[in-house]
Order: structure tokens, then C-alpha cells, then sequence
């Protein structure tokens, strides 16, 4: 049996390896579709069905609620200003509520101004 550090450090190089072959992919898309010449209210519109298409992927899903619920995700905006959201806006108005655990709605509730959007 490993060690735990050595099991962490095998996993981050997993999810490093393809988060950077995801990446890639999704911006040769986006450049080759011109995404960043859209018009704001487009790209308002990008967000949302992009945060949508990832939402329903079920392992991000679960994961990223995970990692919410264990407070490892800051309250963000994004870059481009097109969007101000935080992370626990984005699990809740995304993910099916039935996934998200009770208790975790209810923290993510009381910490901020929570949409149901389904």
C-alpha cells in the first residue's frame, strides 16, 4: 500500500493532465467558432449554456459539489465581467437540485441569494 501523499500527488497529476487536455480542446472550439466577436448579450448567453453543458456532466457535477461543500471553492467573478456569480449560485441554478445533499442547499442558502432554476 502507497502512501496517502503519494495517492494525492498521483491523483493531482491525473486531473492536472486532463484538465489541460479539456482546456485545450474547449479554446481551439472557441477560437475556431469566433466566440470571443460575439456580441455581450451572446456571450451572456455562452455562459449560461456553457455552465449548463459542464453542470450536466454528472462527475463534474458531484465533484464540484464536493468540493464546495468541503468550502475548497472561493466566491469568484468572471474575467470577462459578463457574469458575476458565485460558486455556490453556479451548484444550485445548474446541477439538479434532487443531487445536491439537503444540508449543502441549506448552507449554500444561507450564504447567498440562491436561484432555482430548473
Amino acid at each position: 500500500m502507497q502512501p496517502p501523499e503519494e495517492y494525492f500527488r498521483k491523483l493531482e497529476a491525473i486531473f492536472q493532465k486532463h484538465a489541460e487536455a479539456l482546456e485545450s480542446e474547449v479554446r481551439a472550439l472557441q477560437q475556431a467558432d469566433e466566440t470571443a466577436q460575439w456580441s455581450s448579450a451572446w456571450k451572456k448567453i455562452y455562459n449560461l449554456r456553457f455552465s449548463q453543458a459542464f453542470a450536466r456532466q454528472k462527475v463534474f457535477r458531484n465533484w464540484g459539489a464536493d468540493a464546495a461543500g468541503c468550502d475548497t471553492l472561493k466566491d469568484f467573478e468572471c474575467k470577462n465581467k459578463v457574469c458575476s456569480v458565485t460558486h455556490q449560485w453556479v451548484i444550485v441554478t445548474f446541477s439538479q437540485v434532487s443531487a445536491v445533499p439537503k444540508r449543502l442547499l441549506l448552507k449554500l442558502y444561507n450564504k447567498s441569494s440562491v436561484i432555482l432554476n430548473n
